[in-house]
C-alpha cells in the first residue's frame, strides 16, 4: 500500500507541475473528451474564453462559438479522434 502511496505522490506533483508548465504558456492549450467536452483548459485558454480557473465542467463548443462556428469544430475534432 505505502509503494501505491509513494506513485500517487509522484503522479500527482508530475501533473502539478505540467499544469503549471502549461498555465505559463501563451499559447492556448486544451484537451476535449471524445463527445467533444472541454476536460482541461490551460490558463491563456480560460483567459480567452473568461472562465473559471476551478472547473471545466458542461463546456462545450456551444458554450463558446456561435453556431455558425461549430460546425467547423466538430469536423476537426472528428478528424483528430479517428486518427
Amino acid at each position: 500500500m505505502e509503494e501505491l502511496d509513494s506513485k500517487l505522490q509522484k503522479l500527482t506533483k508530475k501533473v502539478a507541475m505540467l499544469e503549471q508548465i502549461l498555465d505559463t504558456m501563451p499559447q492556448i492549450v486544451f484537451v476535449k473528451d471524445e463527445n467533444g467536452a472541454y476536460i482541461y483548459g490551460n490558463r491563456s485558454f480560460r483567459e480567452r474564453f473568461d472562465l473559471p480557473d476551478s472547473s471545466l465542467e458542461n463546456i462545450d463548443d456551444a458554450a463558446l462559438f456561435p453556431k455558425r462556428d461549430r460546425s467547423q469544430q466538430k469536423e476537426i475534432d472528428h478528424r483528430i479522434f479517428i486518427r
